[in-house]
This record gives C-alpha cells, structure tokens and sequence, in this order.
C-alpha cells in the first residue's frame, strides 16, 4: 500500500489498486503548491455567470491576485465562525461558492450550465457529513456520508465526486468533526487509485473520478489506514500528496511507466 519511490513493483500495481508513495511527510497542513492560475480561471468564469459580487468580495479581502491558499483562509472563517443551523441560506451557498472557486476551473460547467443549487439538500448534506461525536460507528458513519453523497450528486447538476468529496473534506475539518475524509479528485483518482482511461489521440491518461462511488469508498478506507500507520493527520496526507503529484514528473511516480497506448 505504500511503496518507497525505487520500488519495481509500482509500475506493476492494477488500475483500481490503491498506492501511494512513501514521502518526506509534512506533519501539519502543508499550502498548496500551484494552482493560482486554474483559480484565477474559475474567478473569471464566475464573474461573467453571475457571480461577480462574491468575485468582488474576494478581491476586497485578499487582492486582486489570489490562488488556493488565499481563497481557504475564506472559507475557514466562514466555517469556523458559524454552525450549519446558524447559517442563513446566502450564508450557505456563499461557502459553496467558495469552495467551488478554492476547487479550480475544472467546476466552470457548473457556472456555464446556469445550475442553480438547492440550498436545502446542500444544508442536509453538512448536517450529515458533520460529525460531532467520537462514539459513532465508523462504519455506519461512512455508510451515512456516502449515502447522503450520492444523495446531493444526484440532485445536482455538473457536480460529481471530484467536487463533492472538497465540500466534505473542508466542512468536516473546519467544522471541528471528529472524521475527516480526504478529497478524492482527478490527481488522486490517477496516482493513487490508478483509474484512467486513455486517450489515443494525444496519448494521453484521463483520470477518472465521475461518480466511481466504490473507488471512493475505497480510497477513503485506505487513506485512513494509510494514516493512522504514518501517525500523521489524514488531510494532511492528502494534501502531501496532492503536492507531490501535482509538481513531480512521471519518474517520480512510474506507476504508468508500462501502461499500453495501442
């Protein structure tokens, strides 16, 4: 399950199988590297969709030029700050937004689509996903959250997995739950779970997350194993990871060195 970067046995690991590399943790919650341009995208996208009021509001609190780190200081006072029953429902769907500009450019269908999100089962979805106490069954937790995720993905539209799983991530962590799941995104769907198709044309790996709720169930069983072996907090590891992923080159992770385009 955790493989050091020199292992021969990486290349040979199945699409499906879960694998992540042995790094030089990080113990606290490292920024995240790059990804300032893809916000800057989502920003523009938003602003021409109907959002340029929360676009502005933004720019007023943390300049004109912000990324991922900038944009999460936001959304953890917003969290922080208030409960979910406290919330009005602009005060809701404003950390949606948030967090759907935090996630990058790859939601603009959501603004280009003009979907309109129902404030009520996104209200639901936190109110299931926060967790405040640690007796709960872990398992029957998971099985909650899962349900109540497939729940809001399928009453929303241009909203899947790769999304959904911020959403949990960053509610549960800045809103003090006792369990945190990891973000599930393309860069983990590729790297960690090795789910891609290809594309032929280009030869190029399309990472696969679209609603593979097995895969997600999955990962996040391991992620926490992974974990808890490493001693080091779970969104910490994922977001070790996604750094990793996300600056490295092919031969920092050759789990697709063998991988056949014709």
């Amino acid at each position: 399950m955790i493989y050091t970067l020199n292992d021969p046995m990486i290349s040979s690991l199945k699409r499906g199988e879960f694998a992540i590399p042995d790094l030089n943790w990080d113990t606290e919650l490292p920024l995240i590297v790059g990804g300032d341009g893809s916000v800057q995208a989502m920003a523009t996208n938003m602003e021409a969709n109907g959002y340029a009021i929360l676009i502005d509001e933004v720019r007023q609190n943390v300049g004109y030029q912000f990324g991922p780190n900038e944009v999460i200081r936001l959304i953890q006072e917003e969290i922080q700050n208030n409960d979910v029953e406290s919330l009005t429902d602009d005060q809701l769907e404003k950390i949606f937004h948030l967090i759907q500009l935090w996630g990058g450019k790859s939601a603009r269908q959501f603004y280009f689509q003009n979907t309109i999100l129902n404030v009520d089962a996104y209200r639901d979805f936190i109110r299931s996903i926060i967790i405040d106490s640690e007796e709960n069954d872990p398992e029957e937790t998971l099985d909650c959250i899962m349900n109540s995720l497939e729940t809001l993905i399928s009453a929303t539209d241009q909203f899947n997995i790769s999304f959904a799983t911020k959403h949990v991530n960053l509610w549960q962590y800045y809103g003090g739950s006792h369990m945190v799941l990891p973000i599930y995104d393309n860069i983990m769907a590729l790297n960690v779970m090795g789910r891609f198709s290809i594309n032929k044309k280009d030869r190029k790996l399309v990472p696969l997350t679209t609603n593979r709720f097995k895969d997600l169930r999955h990962y996040w069983t391991n992620m926490k194993l992974a974990a808890d072996e490493l001693g080091i907090d779970i969104s910490t590891l994922e977001r070790n990871l996604f750094n990793f992923f996300r600056s490295g080159t092919p031969e920092s992770w050759p789990r697709f060195v063998n991988i056949k385009f014709d």
